[in-house]
């Protein structure tokens, strides 16, 4: 029996029209290949438009980024709707900034489109909502934590590529399977060569930074070639360094995460090569000869010469210090990081010392008469009898300098000159100067004797330059202190001082014990001798000063460097542009307004004796916060060490009238705190004090009487005048006198540790 034949108008069967269906989209002729294809140049192409830099190249980051979207679009091309669902919530959730917010949106919107169709009919939907979501994570990676954007790009791709790879052809799949690994080993090997090439020129950018470091410390200590020859060492160990890290990390630049790493130090490189080549031009511009003191002349003109070379190095520098500040926020490796940071503080500290020298280069040369002649009044300052922070003033020089030649004018002693001036003109004087109305009882305003009280040395400088003027002196365009530890420091440059009269000549190892104590010893009864010790002494320094060459700068700056931290020495001037320099190295004496918790402790001598030689002071200091107000309990122990006799008059006697027991010390203690004074106690007895205000200041004035080889103890309550934001810190502000003072302190904030410390302060001091 035959079998019939089928009829030809018969429909397909259901694996044609299955794959029919498959290779066609409804409506329309496009294969299923086509549509997935549209969907993925449609992702790469907004992926491309991401501002984001994934490895700091244009045209890679272009790349790199389009990739990215056009990858994970055509994985979502071939997933399922429920890992699509889920991977376009995770993006909505992880959304940051109004562009990724918008993207993902539109994400999930296209998401569910899809999912309402058959699986097979939405594969330009789906692939296009992965896509998108891919584009979403790259707008949230702008100005996220590299790690964050990392774990957000891997979670979406894990939950897309999960499913896709699942539903694959196995060709296919073996296909990406080997792509992916393909690109991680190669990815891999990339950043391995960039890693040895970084691991290679440790040593050479090590070497680079020492010699850099002592380049400039070289060149600043007179020795110019050497200098040179490790400037050029450096700029050699640099290039060297580039070349292997460019060789070896070339194809590493195209892979993100390792490009960010190698342009970092590259980019470094090259900074740091361009601040040595200025570093070099720099230190061959220094004729440091010519800097120093020579004969009494310094040349101003090679000073006002580097002034050009050293604004530019010092931009070179902070271009560096920006350039890494920049690419430390990125995902960088640790040893990156650390070296990147080694280099910054390297040019930071480069950078301190080069602006500074910038700024003298610029300010010092009219202050030393480059462009005509400057006249400076010198005071010569004893704590043995008590000014506040500065001591007495028992000598003076009148300094004229033109041209940076330096001439002393006209010095002598400070009482014998002008004790018996007329009262100068009191209108010449601001007296509601914050600085200065807490002095006024003083005398501050009447008598260069008295000038050096206030505890701020521009008002100090402005006041003496004042006085000078009144009595009949030429006007002065500054004003310079020394105390016996300043000079001391001078005769160690000048040489030994021969005095008649003085066993042996004063040298730098005796010269400050002798004029604090040993010249009262030594001329017990005679005043003229004691006077003429200092000015001797005072006139023979500047004479040689005026005749001799000095060390270099570098050697000088070592020397007083210590002594202007201590307070020993103070220059002020009255050119505004000078005076912040000098402010700005510490040397101005200002004494700025608290901005939390401070103390100073200081004292005036009653009696014009010079017993405060043998004044010691300890200070405790117990600070308590509570509902937001501090309030604190404040002991002085004021020791009076001098004997009541066996010492000349001079030192242990008294000018008042009656007098008081020999060996006695009168003064008036000076507290100066941020709080007002609520009590004050006296050996244990309440006394009345005068409390006035100085620049944000309490100041309590607080009569004191000590007999000799006694002790007497202050004690004063404080209590804030309100709400306050102190934090747990206190500054601590030297007093001057012969011995620093000894300080406890302790500051209770809450339940928690107290901030503690205790020690001599010869600084301004900051407790925290």
């Amino acid at each position: 029996m035959s079998r019939p034949s089928l009829p030809s108008s018969l429909p397909s069967s259901p694996t044609s029209r299955n794959k029919k269906s498959v290779d066609l989209i409804d409506g329309a002729g496009l294969r299923t290949s086509d549509r997935r294809a549209a969907a993925v140049i449609l992702a790469a192409a907004a992926g491309a438009f991401v501002p984001a830099e994934p490895v700091g190249t244009l045209v890679f980051d272009r790349l790199w980024l389009a990739a990215s979207a056009g990858t994970v679009a055509y994985l979502a091309s071939r997933t399922r709707r429920l890992p699509l669902y889920l991977a376009a919530a995770l993006v909505i959730t992880l959304a940051s900034g109004r562009p990724a917010f918008l993207i993902a949106v539109a994400a999930l919107g296209l998401a569910i489109v899809a999912g309402r169709h058959m699986e097979r009919s939405a594969v330009f939907t789906r692939g296009l909502a992965g896509g998108l979501a891919m584009v979403s994570i790259l707008w949230s990676s702008l100005g996220a934590s590299p790690g964050r954007a990392t774990l957000q790009l891997v979670a979406v791709i894990v939950v897309i590529a999960s499913s896709a790879l699942r539903y694959m052809p196995p060709s296919e799949r073996r296909m990406v399977v080997r792509g992916l690994v393909g690109l991680t080993v190669a990815s891999l090997v990339a950043t391995a060569a960039a890693g040895v090439g970084m691991a290679l020129s440790q040593n050479d950018v090590a070497s680079a930074a020492l010699g850099f470091e002592q380049g400039i410390a070289t060149a600043r200590a007179g020795d110019i070639d050497t200098a040179q020859g490790l400037l050029e060492q450096s700029a050699t160990d640099i290039d060297r360094a580039r070349t292997r890290l460019e060789r070896l990390g070339f194809f590493g630049r195209m892979v993100p995460g390792t490009a960010q790493n190698v342009d970092a130090i590259l980019t470094a490189f090259d900074d740091v090569r361009v601040v040595v080549d200025r570093g070099s031009r720099t230190a061959s511009a220094l004729d440091l000869d010519s800097l120093t003191l020579q004969q009494g002349r310094l040349d101003v003109g090679v000073l006002a010469g580097l002034r050009n070379p050293l604004h530019r190095l010092n931009d070179s520098l902070e271009a560096v210090i920006e350039g890494i500040d920049d690419r430390l926020p990125g995902p960088l490796l640790p040893p990156i990081r650390e070296r990147l940071d080694d280099l910054r503080r390297i040019a930071a500290d480069g950078q301190q010392e080069t602006s500074l020298a910038a700024e003298a280069a610029e300010v010092l040369p009219g202050a030393l008469g480059a462009d005509g002649e400057r006249r400076y009044l010198v005071l010569f300052t004893s704590p043995a009898e008590a000014r506040g922070r500065f001591g007495f003033p028992g000598a003076y020089a009148e300094v004229v300098v033109d041209d940076g030649r330096l001439d002393v004018v006209d010095h002598g002693s400070v009482s014998q000159t002008f004790l018996d001036a007329a009262t100068p003109d009191q209108s010449v004087f601001d007296p509601g100067d914050s600085h200065v109305r807490p002095y006024l009882s003083y005398g501050v305003t009447r008598s260069l004797l008295s000038v050096t009280i206030p505890m701020d040395f521009p008002a100090v400088a402005t006041l003496a330059a004042g006085l000078w003027e009144a009595n009949g002196r030429e006007p002065v365009d500054g004003v310079l202190r020394f105390d016996p530890a300043a000079l001391a420091a001078l005769v160690a440059v000048t040489g030994p001082v021969t005095v008649d009269g003085v066993d042996g000549p004063l040298t730098a190892d005796n010269v400050e014990e002798f004029l604090l104590r040993g010249q009262y010893l030594q001329f017990p009864d005679e005043q003229a001798p004691r006077r003429e010790v200092l000015e001797t002494v005072s006139d023979v320094v500047f004479d040689r000063l005026q005749n001799t060459d000095l060390p270099s700068p570098r050697v000088l700056g070592e020397l007083f460097a210590p002594l202007v931290a201590e307070g020993h020495l103070n220059v002020f001037t009255f050119a505004d542009a000078a005076e912040a320099f000098l402010d700005r190295i510490g040397v101005g004496g200002a004494l700025t307004a608290p901005t939390g918790d401070a103390l100073l402790v200081t004292s005036v001598n009653s009696t014009g004796n010079k017993i405060d030689s043998f004044l010691r002071r300890s200070v405790t200091y117990t600070a308590t916060d509570e509902a937001g107000q501090r309030s604190a309990d404040l002991e002085i122990d004021l020791s009076n060490d001098a004997p009541g006799s066996g010492l000349p008059f001079y030192v242990i006697g008294s000018f008042l009238d009656p007098p008081p027991p020999l060996g006695t010390n009168r003064s008036t203690l000076l507290l100066h705190t941020a709080m007002p004074t609520e009590e004050v106690r006296v050996g244990g007895e309440l006394v009345d004090v005068v409390q006035t205000r100085e620049d944000g200041w309490w100041v309590a004035h607080v009569p004191v009487e000590i007999p000799p080889q006694s002790s007497v103890r202050v004690e004063a309550r404080l209590v804030s005048d309100g709400p306050v934001d102190f934090d747990d810190t206190l500054r601590i502000e030297p007093g001057g006198g012969t011995e620093p003072d000894h300080y406890d302190v302790e500051i209770r904030h809450g339940a928690g540790s107290p901030t503690t410390f205790s020690g001599p302060v010869t600084t301004p001091t900051v407790v925290r």
